[in-house]
């Protein structure tokens, strides 16, 4: 946090805190809330997509197919002026 804070900021707070917000304690007591509650919602949120997919999958049928004429079809190119 000392590369971070301005010197001018740091030398107008009180040595004493100066010191807690320049500590190794500081930062990661700062941040570690607000991380897993974002690790925690990301997690849920790759869970939920994660059984959509698998329900989407399951009603989709067995197996597709797909037709080969409709495939050759869209992939020819019309010539120009066409």
């Amino acid at each position: 946090m000392a590369e971070l804070l301005p010197p001018a900021v740091l030398k107008a707070l009180p040595p004493d805190k100066a010191a807690m917000i320049t500590g190794k304690q500081f930062f990661p007591d700062l941040i570690s809330g607000p991380f897993i509650r974002g690790l925690a919602f990301a997690f849920s949120f790759s869970l939920i997509l994660y059984l959509a997919a698998a329900a989407a999958s399951w009603l989709g049928g067995r197996r597709y197919v797909h037709d080969e004429e409709v495939a050759l079809r869209r992939d020819e190119v019309p010539a120009p002026g066409e």
